[in-house]
């Protein structure tokens, strides 16, 4: 059986190439992830609207597959920087921390823009992980306007959550 992580990365992975429709931060599949968050409408950003409708989904697998529904709320935040105090409300099946610590998957946040994705790699020998970011584009933008693989460096984490299960 997976652990939630695995289902994260590969729900997360299935999501390259959605873009948004229309004007900045708008668009069918956008708002579905804004729709998993504790925010109405559309048009704001979505980074951490990503995360949190990928985590839904990764949840509806896992509790297929292990017959059994987890024991913690899942995110409904809007905000990239929201996922710690999140995660700190949570019982043992989520860890917070303040760096990355070398697990292949986790949810992040950056030190210096608002913005949030999520790691499906381990850091390689010089740091650098790869992530799938909601609202980002291949010039590494905070509001790029689709769903892309990033390469990232641990010291630009600000926020480090994982599963246990």
């Amino acid at each position: 059986m997976k652990t939630l992580s695995e289902h994260l990365s590969a729900v997360a992975i299935a999501e390259i190439g959605v873009k948004e429709i229309g004007s900045s931060n708008t668009g069918k599949r956008v708002q579905q992830y804004q729709d998993s968050t504790s925010l109405g409408g559309t048009g704001w950003y979505w980074c951490a609207a990503y995360i949190c409708w990928c985590v839904q989904q990764a949840i509806v697998l896992w509790e297929k597959e292990h017959g059994t529904k987890v024991t913690f709320n899942r995110p409904i935040t809007p905000l990239a920087y929201g996922f710690d105090e999140w995660s700190l409300k949570q019982d043992s099946s989520t860890k917070t921390r303040r760096s990355h610590t070398g697990e292949p998957v986790g949810i992040f946040s950056l030190k210096t823009v608002s913005h949030c994705g999520i790691a499906i790699s381990k850091p390689d020998k010089n740091g650098y992980f790869y992530s799938v970011e909601g609202n980002s584009s291949l010039a590494n933008a905070r509001d790029g306007g689709g769903v892309v693989k990033q390469r990232r460096h641990i010291s630009q984490v600000r926020d480090w959550v994982t599963f246990t299960v």
